[in-house]
């Protein structure tokens, strides 16, 4: 956790949590992504670890990473009836 980094500081904003968090694990969140969110379903899933993303992951991270992006794609058609998800 860094106290300059943006991301870890709105982990730590309960106001935050509680309004944009879907689901939360020990190494993950899932979140709306904040306004301004120009599509419906626009969701970020993040590391709780401080790191700059998935080039700092561990192998195991890494592959748990992929398994919540896939969780969170079906979630985002399962709610929009979309056709596809980036």
């Amino acid at each position: 956790m860094s106290q300059f980094c943006a991301i870890c500081r709105l982990h730590q904003d309960a106001a935050l949590r509680e309004r944009y968090e879907i689901h939360r694990s020990d190494r993950w969140v899932l979140r709306h992504h904040p306004d301004p969110a120009p599509l419906p379903g626009w969701l970020m899933l993040d590391s709780l670890r401080h790191c700059s993303g998935p080039i700092d992951f561990q192998p195991e991270e890494a592959a748990e990473w992929g398994i919540k992006a896939c969780d969170a794609s079906a979630l985002v058609k399962q709610l929009t009836g979309c056709d596809r998800v980036y």
